[in-house]
């Protein structure tokens, strides 16, 4: 990609003074009404982090996987964990200057939020409080603990702390409302009905080999969402570290998911009008699939959805009027 398509500039915030931050932006497109993807750069990183994916998204422009967006990025400092003006710099002022800038949207519909690691931190904690300011989030790798109080964390899941940050961050002895207030798991927690009502598109991620053992709370901040009955998409990346080259390909999924939910999702039509050969193979199926065997239904196809709905319409009909779970979007999970 040309430079001529990464911008740099300075933002002069009233709370925090002159802020780096950088601009990518699509080739040979105006940005008059584009949607714009906030990127929050994890620990240790600046506004660079995100350039360096830029022919990552190159790569999705040209082929067409990804929607003509603006991505920026700020220079929060190495470890400002996105916490007091930063918070309120992400959420408001950043998106507002981008559009003055460029003509990206800020309505809920336009803006969609990632990060990496503290940034991953950083759009959970930004995003699930402030559910109708976006349209979707997706958090890679997102340094977040396995909990919902500060006991709760123990050495494997704290080692890469600075103790000296989190005193400045929660207090020492640490205090547990403020810690609650920031943690990713007790806002989606407290704020459930406001998730799940707004329809917020949200994408977690981690690899199974991640250095600082982020794949725990990826995990339970899985388990959070599930319980709570907010539709959400997560994937436990087999063999990936916490830094490494699978790096480029985990961006783009991340960046495919935003796209899709940006364009309204990927579900298929939910009510259909059978044509006479998937009629004959849903007789056939009804009848335990026995007698002739009808031509083959292609349930891969947009319509596949559809028919294995109404093929199994009756039995959804009786679990429905006897589990009262049935209108939960997950279902409630035994103790494992």
């Amino acid at each position: 990609m040309g430079d001529e398509r990464i911008e740099r500039f300075d933002v002069e915030s009233a709370a925090l003074g002159s802020v780096p931050c950088v601009a990518v932006l699509p080739p040979h497109a105006d940005t008059a009404g584009l949607p714009l993807c906030l990127a929050l750069h994890g620990g240790g990183s600046d506004r660079e982090g995100i350039v360096r994916f830029a022919p990552v998204f190159e790569e999705m422009w040209a082929n067409g996987r990804l929607a003509p967006m603006v991505i920026a990025s700020a220079s929060t400092g190495p470890l400002s964990w996105y916490a007091g003006p930063w918070e309120e710099f992400v959420a408001t002022e950043f998106p507002d200057v981008l559009a003055a800038r460029y003509g990206s949207r800020t309505d809920r519909g336009g803006m969609v939020m990632t990060g990496i690691s503290m940034g991953g931190y950083g759009t959970l904690k930004i995003g699930l409080r402030r559910p109708d300011h976006f349209c979707a989030l997706a958090a890679m790798e997102a340094a977040i603990d396995p909990g919902v109080r500060p006991s709760d964390r123990g050495p494997r899941n704290t080692f890469y702390r600075f103790e000296e940050v989190d005193q400045a961050l929660w207090g020492h002895p640490v205090d547990e409302a403020a810690w609650q207030r920031d943690n990713p798991a007790n806002i989606a927690i407290a704020n459930a009905d406001a998730i799940r009502s707004s329809g917020l598109e949200i994408y977690l991620e981690c690899g199974d080999q991640d250095s600082l053992n982020l794949h725990d709370g990826a995990e339970f901040m899985h388990r959070v969402l599930w319980d709570h009955d907010i539709r959400h998409e997560f994937h436990l990346v087999r063999w990936a570290d916490h830094v490494g080259p699978s790096f480029g390909v985990r961006m783009a999924e991340v960046m495919q998911f935003l796209s899709n939910a940006l364009d309204g999702g990927l579900s298929a039509p939910s009510t259909i009008d059978p044509t006479p050969d998937e009629q004959a193979w849903m007789n056939w199926l009804a009848r335990g699939a026995t007698g002739d065997t009808p031509p083959a239904v292609d349930l891969g196809s947009e319509r596949g959805p559809a028919l294995l709905r109404m093929q199994f319409a009756p039995g959804a009909a009786r679990a429905e009027a006897e589990d009262p779970t049935w209108q939960r979007a997950y279902g409630v999970m035994p103790p494992s």
